[in-house]
């Protein structure tokens, strides 16, 4: 991963498509991107393995919708990266999944959109989003926020569990990343 991501960096800086001053920036948002693909294949079976097609689709797309926006947890390493987001979802898939009903899908819904709305975006020090930039995106995640509430209200009303239960374990999860990582930087202030 390192070396592919050097090996992008050095092309985006030869090539003048970066400032250097946007280094940092620029190696942030590849190892991101990297680790997000690397990670979404074990992710996605482990999904399907432990529900259905249906709930498996359902839970990484809220959860990737939600957690590219509103940010969240970032453990140092890849590896790190990858086993406590296997390990969270096997938390939430095996502990939350089964005794959600539609009904306590659609208040943890409610409950995780009202968190979202309050706490993301989480402005990690790596990313050093700007003010606008972070006005930007909370007004991205009231959107998807609320499309993904309606999305779950109405596979209720026509009775649709497992699409229900798989958007309200992704959005519960992705929130429980966002107040993860307001918990692991013990007290400093983020969204600035």
């Amino acid at each position: 991963m390192k070396f592919c991501t050097d090996w992008l960096v050095e092309l985006c800086l030869r090539n003048d498509f970066v400032p250097e001053s946007q280094l940092p920036w620029l190696r942030y948002c590849i190892e991101k991107r990297l680790s997000t693909a690397i990670g979404l294949f074990p992710f996605f079976v482990g999904a399907i393995l432990l529900t259905n097609i249906e709930s498996a689709v359902c839970f990484v797309g809220a959860f990737c919708v939600l957690r590219s926006r509103i940010n969240g947890y970032h453990a140092k390493t890849l590896g790190g990266c990858l086993l406590v987001s296997l390990v969270t979802e096997l938390i939430f898939l095996i502990g939350l999944y089964p005794v959600l009903t539609p009904l306590s899908a659609v208040l943890l819904t409610l409950i995780c959109i009202v968190i979202m709305l309050l706490l993301a975006p989480f402005n990690d020090s790596k990313i050093h989003l700007s003010e606008d930039e972070v006005l930007a995106l909370k007004v991205c995640v009231r959107k998807r926020s609320i499309i993904l509430g309606v999305l779950v209200f109405a596979s209720t009303m026509i009775q649709l569990t497992n699409i229900t239960k798989g958007l309200a374990t992704g959005t519960a999860m992705a929130a429980f990343m966002l107040c993860l990582a307001y918990m692991s930087k013990k007290g400093g202030s983020t969204n600035e």
